[in-house]
């Protein structure tokens, strides 16, 4: 408790001056001095704001996904976090394209009524060239959408694979 209150003054003075550099060294430090077990809600707080500050501050993608993964590993549940690293990967380029499809597929898998899930999943998948698996996605997902599932976002999502 003592350290946190410490660590939230430096948080706020760095953020007041905008030292993004030293509030990213501030939370590396903070994160080596946990224990290796235990304060698991803590360490998913630090690793993520620290995401944050590489993303939004730092403008350092390849940090903030190195953090976000560190996050998410802690916390595999986080929805939030998930988009957050499948933006993060589709920002980065054609070297993240396999974790951006993976990270979109395990989106969609919880959130399957999600029709911009299915236009990004279906678009990495023309991307990469794997029409077949575009094709079967768009008309998995039309058949859904016939039997009462998404209503008329299924011909937009549907729409990407035609109009590539």
């Amino acid at each position: 408790p003592e350290e946190l209150k410490a660590f939230s003054a430096i948080d706020a003075i760095c953020t007041r001056l905008k030292d993004w550099k030293k509030l990213e060294q501030s939370y590396g430090k903070m994160i080596k001095r946990l224990p290796a077990d235990g304060k698991l809600e803590l360490k998913v707080m630090l690793w993520h704001n620290l995401g944050e500050v590489m993303r939004s501050r730092r403008r350092d993608y390849e940090g903030a996904i190195a953090a976000f993964e560190v996050a998410l590993q802690l916390e595999p549940k986080n929805s939030q976090r998930r988009r957050i690293l499948g933006e993060l990967y589709l920002s980065c380029g054609p070297n993240y394209a396999e974790k951006a499809l993976a990270t979109y597929q395990r989106l969609l898998e919880d959130e399957p009524r999600d029709v911009e899930l299915y236009r990004t999943v279906l678009s990495l998948y023309l991307d990469a060239g794997r029409y077949a698996r575009a094709s079967s996605l768009a008309v998995g997902f039309t058949q859904k959408a016939a039997r009462g599932g998404e209503g008329p976002g299924a011909a937009v999502a549907a729409g990407v694979a035609v109009e590539r």
